[in-house]
Formats: structure tokens, C-alpha cells, sequence
């Protein structure tokens, strides 16, 4: 028996036309019913040995996982934000635990520091959020 995907390109885009339509026209808190919609259309166009998936999940079974990935997403982010804001409105300068002195001529090199420690967290946080979803929606997945 083969394993095949049946969905096209067609039916694929009209999916994210209205998945994103409900993201947009709730302000965000459609998203996880969005996803579910998602998931569910892959499911139905996977088949393996013959057999076609099935995606059971629900939004508002995802809508509680959904609300602390993003508090956790918007901590992480809006920590470094306000670390950026320490080192650009600081009094001028600001010491180090070590006891070092960092001037503001300084916080150029910090605030290049400071863009790569940023993409670093948000590459870091989309990892685990990728897999942290992944394993939310394969508890999902049946066999038809």
C-alpha cells in the first residue's frame, strides 16, 4: 500500500485565506481554531498504507495552550525589550556585577549585542513553540 497527500495547491490556499481571515477579523483569538482548521486538512488529504488521518483536536481545547505560549513569548520578548530600553535610557552609563563601568559610548556595541541576543530568544522560542505544538496535535491525529 502507498502513503500519499491528495490536498492542492487550490484548496491549500483557500484554507490560509480563511484561517487568516479568522485570525484577523477576532483579533488573534481565533488562531487556535485557525490552526485546528489547518491541521484538520492536512489530516484529511494524508493518507498512509492506505489509511487517511483523522485530526480531532478543537480550538477550544488548544485556546488555554495557545494563551501561555504566547505569555511566555511575550515575557521573553518584552524582557529583552526592556533590557534594550536599561541600556538606551540608562543615566548615562551603568556598572556591571564584575564592577565594570559601561559608558554610553559603550551601547552601540551593547545594543549590537543586544540585536543578536534578541534573534537569538526568538529563534529559541519559535523551536520550542514549533515543537511544543507538534506534540499538542499529534496527540490528535487518528486513523480514519
Amino acid at each position: 500500500m502507498r502513503s500519499e497527500f491528495t490536498g492542492g495547491v487550490f484548496g491549500l490556499l483557500g484554507m490560509y485565506i480563511l484561517a487568516m481571515l479568522l485570525t484577523i477579523f477576532t483579533l488573534g483569538i481565533g488562531t487556535p481554531w485557525a490552526i485546528c482548521m489547518m491541521k484538520r486538512w492536512y489530516a484529511k488529504h494524508t493518507f498512509i498504507e492506505g489509511r487517511q488521518l483523522r485530526f480531532d483536536g478543537t480550538g477550544l481545547g488548544l485556546l488555554g495552550r495557545f494563551l501561555l505560549w504566547w505569555l511566555v513569548g511575550i515575557l521573553l520578548i518584552g524582557g529583552m525589550i526592556v533590557l534594550l530600553i536599561v541600556v538606551i535610557m540608562g543615566d548615562g552609563g551603568f556598572t556591571l556585577s564584575s564592577g565594570t563601568d559601561i559608558d554610553m559610548a559603550d551601547a552601540g556595541n551593547m545594543f549590537g549585542l543586544w540585536v543578536a541576543g534578541f534573534a537569538l530568544v526568538v529563534m529559541l522560542y519559535s523551536l520550542w513553540l514549533t515543537i511544543r505544538m507538534a506534540k499538542w496535535a499529534t496527540r490528535f491525529l487518528r486513523f480514519n
